[in-house]
């Protein structure tokens, strides 16, 4: 995790990003080039080639430790994410979904109180609580919790949670009401809240003690974890005759905001919780919006170990592994920091290391602290124990959503970790010089991508303010941010913009499409071909390059080699002295063998003066693009030839299509003269039977007559 290429704990600096100069470019690698040659300048009058040397070959093989210690971190927080991982949770909540989302019945039919009642009573109420094949067969197993299927069992009953809003007096004051006493139903709020008692003799009273809930973010409001409380008892019979009595009652009325349906249940086959929430939400200006949230749970993420099976038990010893790496690279990001405190924070990738330690210092206290809860919590017991508590509700929405939380965290901790692959990829021999050029071609990339930033947010505020209060997806400023996001990716249509007006709307998506899908990404794709192009063949590089690898300067892996090497050649000389004689002798041999051979014939020796002759002939007379600086030969360095052949090549390949295009050009004016002249003959052919059949009429007309 540490940054060492400075301070003298490294050879090389590690391409830091720093903060946009006044020409408003980032420097990438063109500071690592910088920094290069000022330190070489302010260290050539202190250190000798020698001295300088062994500092490279320690800075090589302390980088190579470090890659090496990164790698086996990554590797192992992959394995633990990987290990924790659990199918099973996707296909229990693709159950449950189905079950709440019939085909017969939609959620998404839900547009009223009554058909929210008509919804509650042919489809939450049956699947949960009718008794079917497979719930007989559960209840053979066990009767202890009320199955909802062969697998699943309730935890507790079924409850239903009402956010209400009070009504609101002389809501219009207009003129045109200004006679009148308006009273509405706002939005909810923190402000807007109901929290009186309503129906008959107020038998409905408001809940405010509810022990780990979370707030809900829904589509029109946030509402929180307490509310107006019903519980069905789990029974198909009762929970209907319940659900008639609260609607002949006026539970749901106008005041109704959101109606939530919560219900836990457990897999017995897997040890798998499930929290499962159906929200209804009735907005202020007439809309609905249905949605299922089901958030599941393994026994791992409840207790250390989970159910004592080998694969718990591996997933938590390495993310006990993890913290272990992660306090170390804390410590050493704090050693580096107290050593060059003043240049530290410039470094982005020091940024991005304490980003990446905080998310993961937090992810695991979040477990620790879930850990601690729910194992206080004794999740079930209470169902299991049967009498009357086992018909008390048991909110297990808080520990799903702190299990969600650390999954997010360790998601985007993912993404950072595996992004950071590339600033030790930089030392690699085989990616070394194509992740360096990279690396310069963000000099260009990152200003056009704060430009392309601007243009994009300046659409997103016009398709805002243009046609949000008409389109739901438009309607707020990040929901128009992800629309035109989505439109990269061609998952959204436009023309419901140009369906409204037309004219705007054509001109505004016009210009979106040009200005962003074609102008913009080309541009973007141009430039960096052109930053490739550029710091492949920039000379300052080049020079700085041929001066590093004179040096062995940045190579961990060679270095590593190369120690590896002359320790295991001085281990053979020193135990085995007369073994590595022989190994040499043979390895000299060989080499012997392989040579080409010195003495040729005098045939073949005349044959190759004769031609080397003709080719100092046919240099001195042809006029050479290469100067006396080129070498002591006057010939081209392989680099500068390889240029040359690919300029060849590429002159080549542009005549050859000039050809070809003038070869098609010829071919088709042929094909079209020989068009011309299949319809002259057919012409020709068409008046000569035509003239034929003439003569025979006019004979034929003639022969009576003699």
């Amino acid at each position: 995790m540490s940054n060492d290429g400075k301070n003298g704990k490294g050879g090389t600096n590690d391409g830091a990003l720093v903060p946009v100069n006044n020409s408003g470019q980032l420097q990438l690698a063109q500071q690592d080039g910088e920094a290069y040659h000022d330190e070489q300048r302010s260290q050539g009058s202190q250190e000798s080639l020698g001295t300088k040397m062994e500092r490279i070959r320690t800075a090589n093989l302390s980088q190579c430790v470090t890659t090496a210690q990164f790698f086996l971190f990554i590797l192992i927080f992959s394995t633990a994410m990987l290990v924790n991982q659990s199918v099973a949770t996707s296909r229990l909540s693709d159950h449950f979904r189905l079950k709440l989302d019939p085909s017969n019945f939609r959620i998404s039919k839900i547009d009223s109180v009554d058909t929210l009642y008509d919804y509650l009573e042919q489809v939450v109420v049956p699947t949960l609580f009718e008794n079917t094949t497979d719930t007989k067969i559960a209840d053979k197993i066990s009767t202890a919790l009320y199955p909802v299927d062969s697998s699943n069992r309730l935890l507790g009953p079924l409850r239903l949670r009402q956010a209400r809003v009070k009504q609101k007096e002389n809501c219009q004051v207009t003129p045109l009401f200004q006679t009148y006493t308006v009273k509405c139903y706002p939005g909810f709020s923190g402000d807007t809240a109901s929290t009186d008692a309503f129906g008959p003799e107020g038998k409905f009273k408001y809940s405010g003690e509810e022990q780990g809930g979370v707030p809900f973010d829904g589509q029109f409001a946030t509402y929180d974890p307490n509310g107006f409380i019903q519980y069905l008892a789990i029974n198909v019979t009762t929970a209907v005759n319940h659900l008639r009595t609260l609607r002949s009652e006026g539970f749901m009325d106008t005041a109704t905001r959101a109606l939530i349906v919560e219900f836990n249940t457990w897999n017995s086959n897997i040890g798998l919780y499930a929290a499962v929430q159906l929200v209804v939400e009735f907005g202020p200006s007439g809309g609905v919006f249905q949605q299922i949230e089901i958030g599941t749970l393994t026994q791992r993420v409840l207790n250390a170990g989970g159910l004592g099976a080998t694969d718990d038990w591996v997933a938590f010893v390495l993310l006990i592994f993890v913290m272990f790496f992660v306090v170390q690279f804390i410590f050493e990001e704090i050693q580096e920091l107290y050593s060059s405190w003043r240049t530290y924070f410039f470094d982005a990738w020091n940024l991005l290391d304490w980003a990446n330690m905080f998310l993961l210092l937090y992810g695991f206290t979040l477990r620790c602290l879930l850990f601690a809860d729910a194992g206080g919590a004794g999740i079930g017991k209470e169902a299991l124990a049967g009498g009357p508590s086992s018909q008390e509700f048991q909110n297990l929405t808080g520990y799903a959503a702190s299990g969600t939380t650390v999954r997010v965290l360790n998601a985007f901790n993912c993404v950072l970790l595996w992004g950071k692959v590339t600033k030790y990829l930089r030392h690699l021999p085989f990616v070394k010089e194509l992740v360096s050029t990279v690396w310069v071609a963000f000099d260009l990339f990152v200003p056009y991508l704060l430009m392309f930033l601007v243009a994009f947010l300046g659409f997103v505020m016009a398709f805002n303010i243009g046609f949000g209060d008409k389109l739901s997806e438009l309607s707020t400023f990040t929901t128009s941010a992800m629309y035109l996001c989505r439109a990269f990716l061609k998952d959204v249509k436009l023309m419901p913009v140009y369906n409204i007006t037309p004219l705007f709307g054509a001109a505004l998506i016009l210009l979106f499409y040009v200005n962003m899908m074609l102008v913009g990404l080309a541009l973007m794709f141009a430039m960096m071909a052109d930053a490739l192009f550029n710091a492949k063949y920039s000379k300052e590089f080049k020079e700085m390059w041929e001066e590093k690898q004179a040096l062995h300067e940045d190579e961990p892996v060679e270095e590593l080699w190369r120690f590896t090497k002359s320790s295991t050649r001085a281990l053979a000389i020193r135990f085995t002295p007369g073994l590595y004689y022989r190994y040499e002798k043979f390895v000299a041999d060989r080499a012997a063998a392989n040579a080409p051979l010195a003495v040729l014939g005098d045939d073949h020796q005349a044959n190759l003066a004769l031609e080397d002759e003709f080719m100092r002939d046919n240099d001195a007379s042809s006029v050479s693009s290469y100067s006396d600086e080129d070498g002591p030969s006057g010939r081209p360095s392989p680099e500068e030839l390889k240029r040359a052949i690919e300029h060849m090549s590429g002159r080549i390949l542009s005549e050859i299509t000039v050809v070809g295009i003038e070869i098609k050009s010829e071919i088709h004016d042929v094909c079209e003269r020989l068009a011309q002249m299949q319809m002259a003959v057919e012409e020709l052919a068409w008046r000569t039977d035509k003239v034929r059949t003439d003569q025979e009429v006019e004979m034929v007309e003639a022969a009576p007559d003699q």
